[in-house]
């Protein structure tokens, strides 16, 4: 069995054989294109399908809503990996580098995602036409700066939901914080949630 076929039955994820051939494109398209844009510092393929795609996987239970916002997606982490895993879900992909943004068009293109729309922007000058009912990120500074930054993009009930490596930060909100377990990865994970 494949580590991401594995990894994602781990995490009571169901993926079609579509979605796991859709998830192991992914990860070609990212090998190729990191040695010439340096999109990640994780190159071997084991090491993207595990740190990239599970960790981004892990995520997907936390998401509510159909319109999503991944912040600071980069190589479209989570985002990409969360459209591909469910296409009813609408994947807003904001970044602010050229070269990151041109590889997720190349991935919309590729795999066949109508769900995705990268955006090029940085997110104090971003202004999108509706709010979100989620906004996810990866890798942003302290969660209240998060917070701060998004709330004017989520909609009333909607949640903020960051991904942390540990978690020891004070912060000004009352948050809901689940450890969780990405396979095969020795290292704690941890979701933070704050519901508006």
């Amino acid at each position: 069995m494949s580590k991401i076929k594995e990894g994602l039955a781990r995490l009571k994820i169901k993926a079609s054989p579509e979605k796991l051939d859709k998830l192991n494109a992914y990860v070609v398209l990212m090998q190729k294109w990191n040695r010439i844009y340096n999109l990640t510092a994780v190159n071997s393929a084991d090491d993207i399908k595990i740190l990239h795609i599970l960790d981004s996987a892990s995520v997907m239970p936390f998401i509510e809503g159909s319109k999503i916002l991944d912040i600071g997606t980069g190589a479209g982490l989570p985002g990409l990996v969360l459209a591909i895993l469910n296409e009813n879900l609408q994947l807003t992909l904001l970044d602010s580098n050229n070269k990151k943004v041109r590889f997720l068009r190349q991935c919309k293109l590729e795999l066949g995602l109508d769900n995705i729309h990268p955006v090029q922007a940085r997110l104090e000058n971003f202004a999108p036409a509706y709010k979100f009912d989620s906004i996810v990120a990866r890798a942003f500074g302290s969660f209240d700066d998060f917070v701060d930054n998004c709330i004017r993009l989520v909609k009333a009930e909607g949640i903020l939901v960051a991904m942390k490596g540990k978690w020891q930060e004070a912060t000004k909100y009352e948050v809901q914080v689940e450890e969780i377990l990405v396979p095969f990865l020795a290292a704690t994970r941890h979701i933070i949630v704050y519901r508006v």
